[in-house]
């Protein structure tokens, strides 16, 4: 970014700002053999302090975020038949984020004169560090049995380090319906250093085949695994296209999806869940089902027209666990009010940030896509309504 070396003549903040350095070479070696190496590396850093005399918002902002990428992909053909493709990689993610400062916070108070508004200072204090390192390898082949018949089939494997240490040792966030929300909430503990190393991987099986002209069919099986919870699922899909004349086709879809914990789902998520090695054992993968169908047709050889609609069920999501009786009770213990405002205390079991496979819940909606793609017209693009 550039805006932040010219805001820098005028103050001594360092604001947002981001570098970003990215690589790509590819070498042939004969017919049919190239090794592809990519690498990027990118910085995001902020430290900006609030100090202004005439507020009472004070306070120091640190943000530093890098992702670092290197991989090798060797890519071979075996005769006329036979495609092989070997990647390996190595990615790691750190964060921090630290937040010290004291803010004005407007709340209703029910016990002023016409429920004015009270102004009340809080105390922001707030630091999480958290990374991310995966050594990861995977096979691909791809094997053309006819022009009609293509089978696809490999295997890949992600060594996962990650570690999160948080510590919260200011007010908390009340303004947030969720206790375990990433944005201060009371559900999340005072500190926590943990780290989770688990492998996970996958082998799947493809099949795509097309009978006759106007049917196409494509199978497959993917079996999933982790060492994080010890869990191993079987995740069959199937897909199917219909020439129907005209130009036009009937698609239709279904399959099974798997998800494993892990703190690498959390990096941007809105809740936090303490995912330490003796919780998340105890967790199932997150399941999802897809059911897609949509019906398409070519408008010339530019134009394409489609309509989509999906249903999605999901299964076994991780949410946060509801206290237990003793630690509500504790809580609530702690209250310290008059009879009259008995019924003003807090006591239904709050959102904690334990995990469990709490969730679920349906997605269902329609997509209209119209795309041109005449690389010699004047004017391409696509438009799109969901």
């Amino acid at each position: 970014t550039y805006y932040d070396v010219v805001a820098g003549l005028i103050t001594d903040q360092n604001l947002p700002s981001f570098t970003d350095v990215q690589l790509h070479g590819n070498w042939e070696f004969g017919a049919g053999h190239r090794l592809s190496v990519f690498g990027l590396s990118s910085r995001e850093n902020t430290d900006f302090m609030v100090d202004k005399e005439d507020s009472r918002n004070t306070g120091n902002f640190l943000a530093d975020a890098g992702n670092d990428l290197i991989s090798l992909q060797f890519e071979s053909l075996f005769g006329a038949i036979v495609t092989s493709r070997t990647t390996m990689s190595w990615y790691q993610n750190t964060e921090l984020i630290s937040v010290d400062g004291t803010f004005e916070s407007s709340v209703e108070r029910s016990n002023t004169e016409d429920d004015q508004i009270a102004t009340s200072l809080t105390d922001v204090v707030f630091a999480q560090k958290l990374s991310v390192r995966d050594w990861a390898v995977r096979q691909e082949f791809s094997l053309q049995l006819s022009p009609a018949h293509t089978v696809d089939s490999g295997v890949e494997l992600h060594h996962l380090t990650s570690n999160v240490d948080l510590s919260i040792t200011g007010d908390r966030n009340l303004g947030v319906a969720n206790p375990s929300s990433a944005r201060g909430g009371i559900g999340l503990p005072g500190s926590l250093d943990s780290l989770l190393t688990g492998t996970r991987g996958g082998v799947w099986f493809q099949d795509r085949y097309t009978p006759v002209p106007r049917l196409s069919i494509e199978s497959g099986l993917r079996v999933g695994w982790s060492t994080v919870n010890d869990h191993v699922v079987l995740s069959p899909r199937v897909a199917a296209t219909f020439g129907l004349g005209w130009s036009s086709r009937l698609r239709i879809a279904g399959g099974f999806y798997a998800q494993s914990p892990g703190y690498e789902k959390l990096i941007q998520s809105d809740y936090f869940f303490d995912l330490s090695p003796a919780v998340v054992e105890n967790l199932q993968h997150e399941r999802a089902t897809h059911l897609v169908s949509g019906f398409e047709r070519d408008f010339g050889e530019s134009v394409l027209a489609r309509v989509e609609g999906y249903y999605k069920t999901f299964d076994d999501l991780i949410v946060g666990q509801l206290e237990s009786s003793k630690v509500r009770h504790k809580r609530v213990a702690r209250y310290d009010f008059p009879s009259d405002l008995r019924d003003s205390v807090p006591d239904e079991a709050q959102i904690t940030s334990i995990p469990t496979n709490g969730g679920s819940g349906k997605a269902y909606g329609i997509d209209a896509y119209l795309v041109s793609k005449d690389s010699d017209a004047r004017l391409t693009g696509w438009l799109s309504y969901a």
